[in-house]
């Protein structure tokens, strides 16, 4: 088996002197109608409950016009890295993280994108949402150069299943009776172009089908000695099931301390 093909992303992408994280300074937008980050903005909450904080707000649309869609921005295996394909990523990543400020914020507890996202308060939430970002990036681009060096294709049940996983979200997200004029509206929504979303499901199942077509379906192809192998070589395994005999080599079955003895050492 190949090994996964050497991944390496240049950002050449420059914010505010800022090189890498390209959205550090601009991701934490603000207008002039709105506080300067050190006032504290609140929401008057309810009669009886905890004031709710409201977080900085971010203008994704001026963000993303801020570049054209098209632009090359870096190289992921070689490969152009476009404006639009990085934005989404962070995009989605923010989202997130919104998504949790908002609900921190309903416990009473302030968080913003320069709040420190880990312990060690070296990494604030604009830099988490860009670094995972990139870390997304760079394993949708493995997966791309590892089914290109290991020939890994998609057949006709592949195609099929991923016309059914856009017709699903085609009515997830617009309805019964949503077409792909809606879909598509819908995407632009979230910074996603169809040419991306279709990238993206095809990612999702060349990823599937690597595994299939190296392992087998139920890891058939992988010998024992290659797992133990692997396993001498990384210091761990994973394992989906493993079975333990409740007989003993002349077909006893075994006594309850000796089942739970072996239970306690495997």
């Amino acid at each position: 088996m190949k090994k996964f093909v050497a991944v390496a992303i240049v950002l050449c992408l420059v914010f505010a002197g800022v090189v890498g994280f390209v959205m550090r300074d601009s991701f934490i937008g603000k207008d002039d109608a709105k506080p300067e980050p050190s006032e504290t903005v609140s929401t008057p909450a309810p009669d009886g409950q905890t004031e709710i904080p409201e977080v900085k707000s971010i203008d994704f649309d001026a963000l993303y016009q801020s570049r054209d869609p098209k632009e090359v921005v870096g190289k992921i295996n070689g490969k152009d890295l476009l404006w639009e394909e990085y934005f989404y990523n962070v995009f989605s990543q923010a989202k997130q993280i919104k998504d949790y400020f908002a609900t921190m914020a309903s416990y009473g507890v302030a968080q913003d994108w320069e709040s420190p996202a880990d312990e060690t308060g070296k990494t604030n939430f604009a830099d988490l949402a860009v670094m995972t970002a990139e870390q997304n990036l760079l394993q949708f681009g493995a997966i791309k150069g590892f089914a290109e060096e290991n020939n890994v294709v998609l057949g006709e049940e592949r195609a099929k299943v991923m016309e059914q996983q856009r017709q699903n979200d085609i009515k997830m997200f617009c309805g019964e009776e949503g077409t792909d004029e809606d879909f598509n509206e819908y995407l632009k929504t979230i910074y996603l172009t169809p040419e991306m979303y279709e990238n993206m499901n095809r990612i999702n199942h060349l990823f599937q089908q690597s595994f299939v077509q190296i392992y087998g379906e139920n890891g058939e192809h992988l010998s024992d000695e290659k797992a133990l192998t692997f396993l001498k070589d990384n210091n761990y395994a994973y394992a989906n099931h493993i079975l333990l005999s409740t007989v003993d080599e002349n077909g006893e079955d075994m006594d309850e301390a000796t089942m739970n003895e072996k239970k306690d050492s495997g």
